[in-house]
C-alpha cells in the first residue's frame, strides 16, 4: 500500500493533494512480474489514475555475490491521457548493493533509474 499527503501547487492555486496507491509483485531467480496502480487527487490541480506493470526475465542464474541480469519490459497506462500506454524495454543489472536500470520506451523516451542501498 501507498499513501501519500501533501499540498500540490500550480501558478497561485495551491490544494491539498493525497496519493494512495497498491503495488505487488511476485518474483523467482528467473521470472519476474510486479504491478502499480496509483490514484492522485490534488483538488483543480490535479486528478488522475495510471497503472504499470512489469515482467521480466534473467537469461542467467547468477551467484549469490554475482551481477545479475535482467531482461525487462514496463508498460505504462494513463486513462486520462490521450495517448495513455507506453512500452518501455529496459535491461536491469544489480548486484548486492547497487541496482540500474536503462531502458527507451516505444516513443523515444529513456529510462534511467539506480538505487543503493547502505
Amino acid at each position: 500500500m501507498q499513501t501519500g499527503i501533501g499540498a500540490a501547487q500550480h501558478g497561485d492555486d495551491v490544494d491539498p493533494a493525497a496519493t494512495l496507491g497498491f503495488e505487488a509483485d511476485w518474483e523467482t531467480r528467473r521470472i519476474y512480474f510486479s504491478y502499480e496502480n496509483r490514484y492522485i487527487y490534488a483538488g483543480d490541480v490535479e486528478r488522475s489514475f495510471s497503472h504499470k506493470a512489469r515482467a521480466g526475465i534473467a537469461p542467467y542464474i547468477g551467484g549469490y555475490d554475482a551481477m545479475h541480469t535482467w531482461l525487462m519490459l514496463q508498460i505504462d497506462h494513463h486513462p486520462g491521457e490521450r495517448d495513455n500506454v507506453v512500452a518501455t524495454p529496459f535491461l536491469r543489472l544489480f548486484t548486492q548493493e547497487v541496482m540500474g536500470e536503462l531502458g527507451i520506451s516505444h516513443k523515444g523516451d529513456v529510462m534511467f533509474n539506480a538505487t543503493l542501498q547502505f
